[in-house]
């Protein structure tokens, strides 16, 4: 199966499925309307009812491969928050993999700088505060490239933001933002 838009989802295309993802290391292409043709898939095995065995065979099958793709998208944010997202290949994410990616490398990258700004400047990293408390400044950034729409840590949605864009953000974005050269802080 190569680049896989419309497909027939049956009990053996589930099971080769999972099989290329288990024996491939990256993230393999579904169809962007993947996740649609399973709800169809299972209302249609469901209203068969015949054999409840298999039924739950494929909810094995389609629990193990989402745990196989969110154990690669969370190794991709990973990644990701060590270099650059923009050296990861998005191209087989379905869109709710990208939301999960995008929220997990915000993450990761807004701790990560934390910690390790605050170690290299010999300080203890802040704890980070939740609700009102730890929305109380923002900090204006220009951005010095295009940034596609992303989530902040509270799941709130930011973006997208073309070059030259100003925008008010969290201190704590904003610092990931600037640190990876995408913006520049506006006094």
């Amino acid at each position: 199966m190569g680049a896989m838009e419309e497909i027939t989802i049956t009990y053996e295309t589930l099971f080769e499925l999972l099989m290329r993802e288990k024996n491939r290391e990256e993230l393999q292409a579904l169809g962007q309307n993947f996740y649609e043709q399973i709800v169809d898939y299972l209302k249609e095995k469901k209203a068969m009812a015949k054999n409840s065995k298999e039924l739950d065979n494929v909810h094995k099958i389609l629990k193990e491969l989402y745990e196989r793709r969110e154990k690669k998208i969370l190794n991709l944010s990973l990644l990701a928050s060590r270099t650059d997202p923009g050296v990861i290949e998005q191209k087989s994410f379905l869109a709710e993999e990208k939301l999960l990616f995008d929220r997990l490398y915000a993450t990761l990258s807004e701790h990560r700088q934390n910690v390790l700004s605050s170690l290299f400047n010999q300080e203890k990293p802040e704890t980070p505060k939740s609700g009102a408390e730890g929305q109380s400044l923002q900090t204006t950034v220009r951005f010095l490239n295009a940034v596609p729409k992303f989530l902040g840590p509270e799941l709130e949605v930011y973006g997208p933001y073309e070059e030259d864009d100003v925008a008010n953000l969290p201190p704590e974005l904003a610092k990931v933002l600037i640190s990876k050269g995408r913006a520049e802080e506006i006094k």
